[in-house]
């Protein structure tokens, strides 16, 4: 499966590359594979765990929009009554340095003291 994934892969890579080199391919951020992948449009691609998974997600439902913490924590399945915030500062440190071991520029910003944003 490896290395049929592999030639897949490659095969489209080069298919890519033989099209209009004046318009290059790249659609940016985007969440692959039902949202279990994060690629910046750039070849890098980053596999999510559960929590960052419902974290982006939420996140890319509402592109370049502060996102509340209350409604980050509702996209985890957490119960907003009894759920630490310090949680999603946890999380979105943890993925930023996963995106940072893998080449990525993550543009996730913390918007004090309201949420946070994916921005392109």
């Amino acid at each position: 499966m490896r290395e049929l994934a592999a030639t897949i892969v490659a095969l489209s890579q080069r298919l890519g590359l033989s099209g209009n080199k004046a318009t290059p391919q790249t659609p940016g951020w985007a969440l692959l594979e039902g949202g279990w992948v994060l690629t910046d449009g750039m070849g890098h691609r980053l596999r999510l765990t559960t929590s960052e998974q419902r974290f982006l997600g939420r996140l890319f439902s509402e592109r370049g929009k502060t996102v509340d913490r209350r409604a980050l924590a509702e996209a985890l399945g957490a119960d907003v009554h009894d759920f630490s915030y310090a949680r999603l500062d946890t999380i979105a440190s943890r993925l930023r340095r996963r995106a940072e071991k893998s080449e990525m520029q993550l543009p996730l910003h913390a918007i004090r003291g309201l949420g946070f944003a994916f921005t392109d």
